[in-house]
């Protein structure tokens, strides 16, 4: 049994894909100074990464408060 294209189009429909919108032009009205893709990605990576380091931190600070209060029950122990 063959299949032609007209069925297969038929049975399943080409997915349209979403039209792309075009930069904005800054206050000259010249779009090539506007951030570009890539700016706009290197600041979002950027941005991504101080709030991993600030993650980070976090954890960091919570262990050595947890490790702070561990030794200090232990010395608590040893005192009773």
């Amino acid at each position: 049994m063959e299949i032609n294209d007209n069925e297969v189009n038929e049975t399943f429909p080409k997915e349209k894909l979403p039209t792309r919108k075009r930069s904005k032009p800054n206050s000259n009205g010249d779009p090539s100074d506007s951030i570009n893709h890539g700016e706009s990605s290197e600041n979002v990576l950027t941005e991504m990464i101080g709030v991993g380091t600030n993650i980070i931190n976090l954890i960091q600070q919570r262990e050595e408060r947890y490790q702070r209060d561990v030794e200090f029950r232990e010395t608590q122990k040893k005192k009773e």
